[in-house]
């Protein structure tokens, strides 16, 4: 039996757009399965999401050929969709519950943020009065790095000023 490749709808949009950042990647990884023999299925309501994607007037002739050849090709398998093939009750209160649970992480990681970024705030304020401004504390919490143009940008400080500021935050 052929091992099958299953490939989703971000495969297909980064084969079928040369704009996207995965394109020549996919190309590569396409033409590795191709001498590889393998064959390759998705579903129907793939093709449907890849199809809409490429919806816009500038892509539908290339979402049209792709799926043509997909349909057509014997090193191609495309699985019908239909709602019997799921219990979609189930399907909807599994996600809803899952969605409620991160929601609920969300909240508490927000939370300490917020805690910590008050905590920080403080800790400036008492530490260094001269440089605290409660802008540069929430730049610092937004961004992974803080750099000089970054104040710059924000109007926080100026390039010297911000250069003292972040050398040395006493």
């Amino acid at each position: 039996m052929m091992k099958l490749v299953f490939v989703d709808t971000s495969a297909l949009i980064a084969i079928g757009n040369k704009r996207d950042i995965f394109h020549c990647q996919a190309l590569g990884v396409k033409d590795d399965l191709k001498r590889s023999k393998r064959d390759f299925i998705t579903t129907s309501a793939i093709l449907l999401e890849f199809g809409n994607a490429f919806s816009p007037v500038s892509f539908k002739s290339s979402a049209i050929k792709l799926i043509e050849a997909v349909r057509q090709s014997k090193k191609w398998k495309s699985i019908f969709i239909d709602e019997k093939l799921f219990a979609w009750e189930h399907w909807i209160l599994y996600m809803l519950g899952a969605i409620a649970a991160t929601a609920q992480q969300t909240r508490i990681k927000i939370f300490r943020i917020r805690d910590a970024m008050n905590s920080a705030q403080e800790l400036a304020r008492t530490k260094a009065p001269k440089i605290y401004s409660k802008d540069l504390i929430e730049l610092i919490f937004e961004l992974p790095y803080c750099k000089i143009s970054f104040l710059e940008q924000r109007g926080i400080a100026k390039r010297q000023t911000a250069a003292v500021y972040l050398k040395n935050p006493r």
